[in-house]
C-alpha cells in the first residue's frame, strides 16, 4: 500500500510565518494586521491571507471580534495570572500522571537537548518554539487527544508570554528549570515533579508580571 505524504498548504506556511513575525516582535502587541496588509506583504490573494489570519486566531496568538482586523494582543497583569492559574492546574496533573509511570518520551528530551543548543541570531524564536514543543510533548505523552485539544485552547496565548520572557531572562536558566522537571519524572518522584512544574511556571508568571509593572509588559 502506498502512503501519500501530506505536504503544508500555502495557507499552512503563511499562518506558520505570521505567527513567526508575531512571537519574535516583527509585530509587535497592539499592532493590527488587516488581510489586504498581510495578501501585499506576502504576495498572495486576500482569501488566502484571511484564511492564514483565522488559523492563527485559532492559536490565540492573535485575536479577532466580529467585522474587525486581527489585533496581536497585549496581555494585562490579569490576563497574565489567569493563564498561567490555568497552565498551573493543568500541567500539574499532567506531570503527576508521568511521574506516576516515569515516562519520558522521546520528543521531551529532544525539545530539553533543543532548548540548550538554540543560538545564532533567531536564537531567541527557536528557543520559545522548543520551550513551548517540551510542555507540548509533556501533555503528548499522557495519551489523551481530549487533553491534547484542551491544552491547544491556552497553548497559543502561552506562547506569546514565553516569547516576551525569553527576550527579558537568560534561556539557561530556562532551560535548567526543565530538565529538573524532566529528572523528577524520570526518577518517579511525584512530590518532587508537582512541586517543580508549579515553581517553574509560576515563576516565569511572576516575571511576566514584574516585567508588566515596569512599563516592558507585552508590548
Amino acid at each position: 500500500m502506498t502512503i501519500e505524504l501530506k505536504t503544508p498548504s500555502i495557507v499552512d506556511a503563511l499562518a506558520d510565518a505570521v505567527r513567526t513575525r508575531v512571537l519574535t516582535g516583527e509585530f509587535p502587541a497592539g499592532s493590527r494586521l488587516t488581510e489586504q496588509e498581510v495578501a501585499s506583504l506576502y504576495g498572495v490573494a486576500r482569501p488566502t491571507a484571511k484564511a492564514a489570519i483565522e488559523r492563527v486566531v485559532q492559536t490565540g496568538i492573535l485575536r479577532r471580534t466580529a467585522n474587525k482586523s486581527a489585533l496581536v494582543p497585549i496581555l494585562s497583569v490579569a490576563d497574565i495570572e489567569d493563564l498561567y492559574r490555568s497552565r498551573i492546574f493543568f500541567e500539574r496533573e499532567v506531570v503527576a500522571n508521568l511521574a506516576g509511570r516515569r515516562l519520558v518520551t522521546p520528543e521531551a528530551s529532544a525539545a530539553l537537548d533543543s532548548l540548550r543548543m538554540a543560538e545564532g541570531p533567531d536564537a531567541t524564536a527557536q528557543a520559545v518554539g522548543f520551550d513551548i514543543g517540551f510542555h507540548e510533548a509533556l501533555v503528548h505523552a499522557v495519551g489523551s487527544e481530549r487533553l491534547n485539544r484542551m491544552y491547544e485552547t491556552i497553548v497559543g496565548e502561552a506562547h506569546l508570554c514565553v516569547a516576551h520572557e525569553q527576550s527579558i531572562f537568560d534561556p539557561t536558566l530556562n532551560w535548567q528549570e526543565h530538565s529538573n522537571l524532566l529528572e523528577a519524572i524520570r526518577t518517579g518522584d511525584v512530590e518532587l515533579a508537582v512541586h517543580r512544574i508549579t515553581d517553574h511556571l509560576q515563576t516565569a508568571a511572576d516575571r511576566l508580571v514584574a516585567a508588566r509593572a515596569d512599563g516592558a509588559g507585552l508590548r
